[in-house]
């Protein structure tokens, strides 16, 4: 089994907060790169909202728990989070690359405020072993080892819809976990 991150991350150096009622999560990196970019301590006022469960738990390793937790699923997620923030002010902490699915979702319903804390470029130049099975967590994953290999029949694994669109668009097989969690792109892997 080989694990790589195909992807290189650099910090980006951010201001003061805007005032906001909400902070909206998308991925661990941007709980990672917002904590350490951050001058001062949050607000209590402020709630926070994540697109998933890992990433509500790299937020309360940060000591803070999220008041919303997505399904995942960035459609399933956006309904269920306007519930919640409808005409409210949200701030999302994203990558430069980020496909900004909630804000794209809700622009007129709530008030969107973007904040960039980090790049996230494809590595061009790796090597890796030929694998049978391929297990992808993002969609810049996708491009960038497809950048440098082709596809050769092997059992490919999305970890969610966002991921499995980018293999579609390039017309390879593959299947979604039934939940985008490590355990569940296991199971899949080992079809139980």
């Amino acid at each position: 089994m080989i694990g790589a991150s195909l992807i290189a991350y650099t910090a980006l150096p951010f201001g003061a907060l805007p005032v906001v009622d909400w902070i909206f999560f998308y991925s661990k990196k941007g709980v990672e790169f917002f904590f350490k970019g951050l001058k001062m301590p949050l607000s209590p006022a402020i709630r926070l909202a994540t697109m998933g469960a890992g990433t509500a738990r790299v937020l309360l390793d940060h000591g803070y728990p999220a008041t919303f937790i997505g399904t995942g699923e960035p459609k399933e997620t956006a309904q269920l989070f306007l519930e919640e923030a409808a005409s409210q002010r949200v701030l999302f902490p994203r990558a430069t690359t980020s496909m900004r699915s909630i804000q794209t979702l809700l622009k007129q319903k709530i008030e969107v405020h973007d904040l960039l804390v980090y790049t996230n470029t494809p590595i061009t130049s790796f090597q890796i072993d030929k694998a049978s099975h391929l297990v992808f967590t993002s969609p810049l994953n996708v491009h960038a080892y497809f950048s440098n290999y082709s596809y050769e029949g092997q059992s490919v694994v999305a970890i969610g819809p966002t991921t499995a669109n980018a293999l579609d668009r390039l017309r390879i097989p593959n299947k979604i976990a039934i939940a985008p969690t490590e355990k569940a792109l296991v199971s899949e892997v080992l079809g139980r």
